[in-house]
């Protein structure tokens, strides 16, 4: 991630979602008249594929299946995919 000192390493973790804030405490802006600097705020913005090739969608599917026989929550993957893609 860009800061006013370069570039910064920021883990993500597996399932973020579309703006979850995330804090990088000391690399703001300094504070006026005072010292040391402020945090520097960073939102996350998920961009979601608006079409899949063949390839792609084989392998939802076949992600799809291996939910099915274990499951991790209440709705399937393909359940998931179809929201995000209306």
């Amino acid at each position: 991630m860009p800061t006013l000192d370069g570039e910064e390493c920021v883990k993500i973790e597996e399932g973020t979602q579309t703006n979850t804030i995330f804090r990088l405490k000391g690399k703001g802006m300094p504070v006026l008249g005072g010292r040391g600097r402020g945090d520097l705020y960073a939102a996350v913005n998920v961009i979601t594929p608006t079409s899949l090739t063949r390839e792609q969608r084989r392998l939802l599917e076949e992600m799809a299946k291996l939910e099915r026989e274990n499951p991790a929550d209440d709705r399937g993957i393909m359940d998931k995919v179809k929201d995000i893609f209306g």
